[in-house]
């Protein structure tokens, strides 16, 4: 029954349907009473049948799926806001597959304080089929004042900030930029280390190069956005959006010099003879370069 939903689930999902399914399946598979929670599925622009699928799956709770044309994660997560019915709102990704006591373990934070945003961990795993046998890595939990990976709170504090801010249509910044917000109500972050959330870590193949490029595009776009909203110098430093730290990023990149293919042959080379550190060294030059061009479009568009 709707009058019996405390907590709404919000989902943003884009083609990503195998591992979606895992997602669901975890969540269909919790202790917390079926009846109390709700899942909401914001499909933006997803080309694969993820309907079809989740209607496969039967699942327990109440779900709520929607599918809209990709407006990107900001109003995709505003829109399962809005529908939500539940008290609180519980936030993951499409690819994060959770503990049996997800929900049970972060409402219990709930309980005794409204004014608090709780923060599961977040663990790393290559392994799709087993998850919760991965070996727990550092940096579990998100450093950020409020992040969507593994997050909840009560809804009433998201409306009276104002939801996310639906000008972040790419990748990057709106959980913080909302996080900045939200900080002004005095919220106290919590962590939860029993609200666990695992991740798939897919590895790295040099052919995901295009989309790594493309991604730390997109991010460098949206810390202009960032920037432009609060020009704070924490804003400032954790962007890099900042005079003395771009011209640093063009020194580091001069002549582009990381995005030459013989970057890209060189990545290959050292990828297939295993030598990751190095690998990962020109990695960190190509996604540098494409976030300090992102920053620059991002400029020029605004």
């Amino acid at each position: 029954m709707t009058d019996d939903i405390k907590v709404s689930v919000i989902i943003p999902t884009k083609n990503r349907k195998k591992i979606l399914r895992k997602s669901l399946q975890a969540l269909n598979n919790q202790s917390y009473d079926h009846n109390k929670f709700e899942i909401i599925i914001i499909d933006d622009g997803s080309s694969e049948d993820n309907k079809t699928m989740i209607e496969k799956i039967n699942l327990k709770p109440e779900v709520n799926y929607i599918y809209q044309e990709n407006t990107g994660p900001a109003q995709a997560r505003n829109r399962g806001i809005k529908l939500a019915k539940g008290e609180y709102v519980v936030f993951i990704d499409d690819d994060i597959i959770v503990n049996r006591n997800f929900l049970k373990n972060h409402m219990k934070n709930h309980k005794s304080n409204d004014n608090v945003i709780v923060h599961g961990p977040v663990i790393y795993t290559n392994d799709l089929e087993n998850p919760r046998n991965t070996e727990k890595k550092m940096r579990d939990f998100s450093n950020a004042y409020f992040a969507t990976g593994n997050a909840s709170i009560k809804k009433d504090h998201l409306k009276k900030v104002g939801l996310f801010d639906s000008r972040f249509n790419e990748y990057g910044w709106e959980d913080l930029e909302l996080g900045t917000r939200l900080k002004k109500l005095n919220l106290k972050p919590v962590q939860e280390k029993e609200a666990r959330g695992y991740h798939l870590k897919h590895e790295f193949s040099p052919q995901d190069i295009p989309n790594i490029k493309n991604r730390e595009r997109q991010r460098g776009r949206m810390a202009v956005l960032y920037h432009e909203i609060n020009s704070s110098f924490a804003v400032k430093a954790s962007t890099l959006y900042w005079k003395p730290f771009m011209v640093i990023l063009e020194i580091l990149t001069i002549g582009k010099w990381p995005q030459k293919k013989a970057v890209n042959k060189l990545i290959t080379y050292l990828h297939e003879k295993n030598i990751y550190s190095l690998r990962n060294f020109f990695l960190y030059f190509v996604k540098l370069d494409s976030y300090l061009l992102g920053l620059k479009e991002g400029y020029k568009n605004n």
